[in-house]
């Protein structure tokens, strides 16, 4: 597609450095901070420094990242009348509102206190939230590929492979990563020798989701030659 904003000249790989080295400066801040901690010459790491905490600033721009990337396809779709980034800035809406909100969290409330559900070997009621919201993602990523490859023109079918990419590597991290997190509390949890492999799956859950999500606010803003551009309205 083009480039949605076209004053930003920037390559790809340029928007993209750029963007996992401030991925990368929040991850090392956390991991030294951690470090020192751990040593016995700081306090905990700071809370607006937490790689694995909402709300922190490295959470807080991976928001802003998914932000971009809503308003950006948004805006390809209008002045290119091109369906398919609308669609996708949807799915993408929809991470947002799961990452801030922190719509898995709850709605694993509302699914326990509804079937009565109680923590068991290694699920927590959210737990069940979290998979059928990603259950969602991934059905909307399905249907929406599905019909690029069925209904839409070939541009279509190659930006939504690309982007279907990006949710299977939020996936992998978020669903994949997270199990094995969750497993690891659950069996170290009355061994505090071994809480350093708990911290460390937890950075490589909300560190992997954070280089995927930059990864994907490079492909929407500096497109490299290999995803499509729009020509037309018919081309889907």
């Amino acid at each position: 597609m083009d480039r949605p904003f076209r004053s930003l000249t920037a390559s790809f790989r340029t928007v993209l450095i750029a963007l996992l080295a401030v991925d990368l400066l929040f991850i090392l801040i956390h991991l030294g901070w951690f470090t020192l901690y751990r040593a016995g010459f700081t306090g905990e790491v700071p809370y607006m420094l937490r790689v694995s905490t909402d709300w922190a600033l490295p959470e807080e721009f991976n928001y802003l990242k998914w932000i971009v990337i809503v308003v950006a396809l948004t805006r390809v779709a209008l002045r290119d009348r091109w369906w398919t980034p609308f669609a996708w800035a949807l799915v993408f809406l929809l991470i947002l509102a799961d990452d801030s909100l922190q719509f898995h969290e709850t709605f694993g409330r509302i699914i326990a206190e509804t079937i009565n559900l109680q923590a068991s070997y290694m699920v927590e009621p959210s737990d069940l939230g979290e998979v059928a919201v990603f259950g969602l993602m991934g059905l909307s990523v399905v249907v929406l590929t599905a019909f690029s490859f069925t209904s839409a023109g070939a541009q279509s079918r190659r930006l939504s492979t690309n982007y279907a990419l990006i949710i299977f590597g939020l996936g992998f991290f978020g669903v994949g990563v997270d199990f094995i997190h969750q497993a690891i509390v659950y069996i170290t949890d009355d061994m505090p020798a071994l809480s350093i492999l708990k911290h460390a799956f937890a950075m490589l859950e909300d560190g992997g989701e954070m280089l995927v999500a930059s990864a994907a606010t490079a492909l929407t803003l500096a497109p490299p030659a290999w995803v499509p551009a729009a020509q037309s309205k018919s081309s889907g």
